[in-house]
């Protein structure tokens, strides 16, 4: 039995050789390269991101102060929306503030 990918591209064969009399070609070396290639792309790119992203910026301390946050909310405002912005606004400050930083770390 054919894989599904494998049973897709047959069938697709079966309608190109029905409608114009000639079957689908396909580069083997070509998709093989293009795979490579995307594949290089995809690690450089994750790679990029867990370099420069706002995750390895701010680390732990946006779980830090999110603890701290969810802890001392009032019922009132424990919203997720209004937890995550007062938790943005604080990460920030602590990134330019060292007494923050040390408070939150």
């Amino acid at each position: 039995m054919l894989p599904q990918v494998g049973q897709q591209a047959a069938l697709e064969d079966e309608k190109v050789k029905k409608s114009n009399g000639k079957p689908l070609l396909l580069d083997v070396a070509e998709a093989k390269a293009l795979s490579e290639e995307a594949r290089r792309r995809n690690i450089e790119l994750a790679a990029l991101i867990r370099q420069t992203g706002p995750v390895a910026v701010y680390g732990d301390l946006q779980e830090s102060v999110g603890k701290k946050v969810d802890a001392l909310a009032a019922p009132p405002y424990q919203r997720p929306d209004i937890l995550e912005e007062v938790t943005e606004k604080l990460v920030d400050a602590a990134h330019h503030d060292p007494m923050l930083k040390r408070w939150f770390s």
